[in-house]
């Protein structure tokens, strides 16, 4: 795919909604499905302590945005009430918002043209108001209507790319499954994302479908004959097989996960990279019993993990430590860490 000038990873992404709440022009973030843009502009609109409006033109029609009217409270010489446009605050809201028009391309053409007004003057809105939309490129073969230039104009326009840095760095602070941190820190970030407009398959790998995989995973125990399933049907048919084969290896690799607690210096060591991978990862899962216990979990953890390749231990202590920042204090870290230069990345923790 060649690059276009207007493209924008998440980070990029994040400040520039950070600016439009400051600078107040509308912006328009494209991207393909389950990239992200929804979830970006909610957390930095909420963030700036402003309430967030999620308005879906797509569903609605001409009527529900000029409103309906309201005999009942009709009084003689006066206007007939209306009933607001539903979805959108009401206009004499004294809360600051963030006013996002979630697809709007994929919007009727008459809808389209009606929100003119509403996305320029800002007719109808709450009077402090910052206004963006989302949508998804006609090549994503999603439902699109093509707007028309002057609503296009009214918009600073950006398309949102993947990072798999950015993305992996945002997992890892969210809390997302070490399984699927380790899974993609294992492949290199190449499959974050498999979204093809052309595949006759259900779903496909995206940031969304990663993020409900890793609350499935945190939901507990999924029966072995569901496991390959569950995960090919949220991420596709090839990438669900492989994830599922490495988090099967559990079963494969139980008696070592049993023997790092009791030897963890004399316990079996996998050959397999994606065994190795899988070990770190489930050290790493393991902050309960970091965040009650730091010593005694680094007292094991830790001799195991030195005799992983180093970017396995520093994946494993990089997902653990920021959550639980005793660990760096611990004696068995000090001593392994502070001063050791193959682990200079994870010094800092010693502080």
């Amino acid at each position: 795919m060649n690059p276009k000038p207007i493209d924008v990873t998440p980070r990029q992404m994040a400040a520039d909604v950070a600016l439009a709440l400051r600078d107040n022009v509308p912006r328009y973030y494209w991207g393909a499905p389950g990239i992200g843009k929804t979830q970006i502009l909610r957390q930095v609109i909420e963030r700036e302590n402003r309430k967030y409006c999620d308005f879906r033109a797509m569903i609605l029609d001409l009527p529900d945005l000029q409103g309906y009217a309201i005999p009942q409270l009709m009084r003689p010489g006066e206007p007939c009430p209306m009933t607001g446009a539903p979805g959108l605050p009401p206009p004499d809201s004294p809360d600051a918002w963030g006013i996002v028009f979630e697809e709007l391309n994929g919007a009727a053409r008459m809808m389209q043209g009606a929100l003119y007004g509403t996305i320029l003057e800002r007719n109808g809105l709450p009077k402090d108001n910052r206004v963006f939309a989302t949508g998804n490129p006609a090549s994503a073969r999603g439902v699109n209507n093509e707007m028309p230039a002057p609503l296009k104009s009214r918009f600073r326009h950006f398309n949102l790319i993947l990072c798999p840095d950015e993305t992996l760095a945002y997992a890892q602070s969210a809390g997302w499954h070490p399984f699927v941190t380790a899974y993609h820190t294992m492949t290199g970030g190449k499959e974050w994302s498999s979204f093809d407009p052309k595949s006759p398959e259900e779903t496909y790998a995206c940031p969304r479908s990663w993020e409900d995989v890793s609350k499935t995973l945190h939901a507990g125990a999924i029966p072995s004959d569901l496991l390959t399933p569950t995960m090919c049907g949220s991420l596709g048919y090839g990438i669900g097989q492989k994830f599922a084969a490495f988090c099967r290896l559990w079963n494969e690799l139980a008696p070592t996960i049993n023997e790092m607690r009791t030897a963890p210096d004399a316990c079996p060591v996998p050959d397999d990279a994606a065994a190795q991978w899988f070990l770190a990862a489930t050290i790493a899962a393991n902050k309960a019993e970091a965040t009650a216990n730091p010593a005694g979990f680094s007292a094991w953890a830790i001799p195991f993990l030195c005799r992983l390749p180093d970017e396995l231990c520093v994946f494993a202590m990089n997902a653990a430590t920021p959550h639980t920042p005793q660990i760096g204090r611990t004696p068995a870290f000090i001593k392994s860490f502070a001063t050791n230069a193959r682990y200079a990345a994870l010094a800092q923790f010693c502080k």
